[in-house]
């Protein structure tokens, strides 16, 4: 996660400036990333199986990370990172949740982002493109 340093520093910087900023809030995060691992978990309550077959006795495998589980928010940020440099953008040196890509500047807190940019349509054009 982005740090809160890196939060202060840049809201300011956008603010003494008069940038334009945005968030966005990546829906679903987690589950876009695969698993890195076979993952099982239990069958829940309410899943049917066939008549005769003990909800016991199977497990469902993962294809998909799953929110609260230990390696989720490390696989998602990998797959993240990935997406963001295939697209353009640059990873800070310093922070590794700040990326840049030209003037504009994303920072990523779990699966949330704010983007700020001195062009309101830079920020646009990054929305339509994640």
């Amino acid at each position: 996660m982005v740090t809160w340093n890196s939060i202060c520093t840049f809201m300011t910087l956008a603010l003494v400036n008069n940038w334009h900023t945005s968030q966005l809030d990546f829906v679903l995060a987690y589950p876009q990333a695969d698993v890195e691992c076979d993952m099982y978990m239990e069958i829940p309550r309410g899943f049917k199986l066939p008549a005769g077959k003990n909800s016991k006795d199977y497990a469902l495998k993962l294809r998909r990370n799953l929110y609260g589980s230990r390696q989720g928010s490390r696989v998602w940020s990998q797959y993240l990172t990935k997406g963001l440099i295939a697209r353009g953008f640059v990873q800070s040196k310093i922070d590794e949740y700040v990326f840049y890509r030209g003037k504009l500047i994303l920072m990523v807190y779990v699966d949330d982002c704010v983007l700020m940019s001195p062009n309101n349509q830079d920020i646009d054009d990054v929305i339509k493109l994640l």
